[in-house]
């Protein structure tokens, strides 16, 4: 249960963590290759698709934190708590709703390119399932994420103060 309880409140920052800091140093170094006259084609390659990794965990842990991007406008209207939750699980469940647009059809594409086309990256040679992997875990993650934000605001909804909960 510690293990379990450790990666929900730590899993996104440490993995987007570690692929920034691999990522700078790939980049600093290609910078540092290119500045000696040296062409390195893998580095700009696995930058690429750690940025696709980076993006789309940075996504689940923006619904975690609730540091996402959003519009002011209709909260700033609702005038009590009980509104505002209201409001939360609605663009919680529109936002699920996209994620599993995302998930399934994404299922298919990683199937076929796993099992059908085996394609490979130009400069690695890397199987590019592995690239396209990241916004299937993504996607997933950002369900998961959600559930659990929609499963706690409708658990404060049911709660005598109706108050807001930030905290997953």
């Amino acid at each position: 249960m510690k293990v379990l309880r450790w990666l929900d409140d730590n899993f996104e920052m440490y993995f987007v963590s570690t692929i920034l800091s691999i990522m700078v140093v790939v980049v600093a170094c290609q910078v540092l290759f290119r500045a000696i006259g040296w062409k390195v084609a893998w580095q700009e390659e696995i930058a690429r698709y750690l940025s696709a990794w980076l993006i789309h965990i940075s996504v689940a842990l923006c619904i975690k934190k609730k540091k996402h991007i959003s519009v002011d406008i209709l909260p700033m209207l609702l005038k009590t708590e009980r509104q505002h939750v209201i409001l939360t699980i609605i663009t919680d469940i529109a936002f699920f709703a996209f994620a599993v647009c995302v998930f399934f059809p994404g299922y298919g594409i990683i199937n076929k390119l796993m099992f059908v086309s085996v394609q490979r990256s130009a400069s690695m040679r890397i199987p590019m399932w592995i690239p396209y992997l990241s916004f299937e875990v993504g996607s997933l993650i950002w369900i998961i994420r959600l559930i659990q934000d929609i499963y706690l605001q409708l658990k404060s909804l049911k709660s005598k103060e109706g108050g807001v909960n930030t905290q997953l």
